[in-house]
């Protein structure tokens, strides 16, 4: 299964996309082919950079997140994201979906919000995905059901070792460009 990780084109600076390096890292410890996209890295438009990545990687599921900053950025690329390729399942989590879980489900139009910390809900997301598990027993996650009914499903616990995750995936997502500009 080929994941993309979306770090959203920022028009109000750049933020480090530190959550998304660690899912990253955690998916690939769990054996995913997961490639990273930092759209701040590209001067062409969102839709040539995405629709170059998802083709040539063959992606299947798209992940992206962020803070509520970062919203309208968000909610165009899922609608890029399924302009390309409608079969692509879309995950967006961060602090802009555990706000109002419901709200952002019902606007963005992604296919399943994370809730709170990503690494292991992404990676049994991913996992549910691709083997055709009922979803319902992940938790930390909202997503509207067969007859788009919002389902969410109870809440994740933190992760207490924070030690026990491998380090993020800081080559994926371009981390000398950000020193460079600090």
């Amino acid at each position: 299964m080929n994941i993309l990780m979306v770090m959203p084109k920022s028009s109000h600076g750049e933020f480090f996309p530190i959550g998304m390096a660690y899912i990253s890292s955690f998916l690939k410890y769990k054996g995913y082919n997961v490639f990273c996209l930092n759209l701040n890295s590209y001067d062409k438009p969102d839709y040539e950079i995405l629709e170059h990545h998802i083709r040539k990687y063959d992606i299947k599921i798209a992940c992206t997140g962020g803070i509520s900053l970062f919203y309208t950025k968000l909610k165009y690329l899922v609608k890029v994201i399924k302009s390309i390729d409608q079969n692509i399942i879309t995950i967006v989590g961060g602090g802009v979906v555990s706000s109002d879980p419901e709200l952002i489900l019902n606007n963005l139009k992604m296919d399943f919000g994370v809730i709170g910390e990503g690494e292991y809900t992404v990676a049994e997301l991913v996992d549910a995905v691709t083997n055709k598990k009922d979803f319902n027993q992940i938790k930390g996650i909202i997503y509207k059901d067969e007859r788009g009914m919002i389902v969410r499903t109870q809440p994740r616990p933190e992760i207490k070792d924070l030690d026990s995750l491998p380090y993020p995936d800081y080559a994926g997502f371009n981390v000398e460009r950000y020193i460079e500009q600090s």
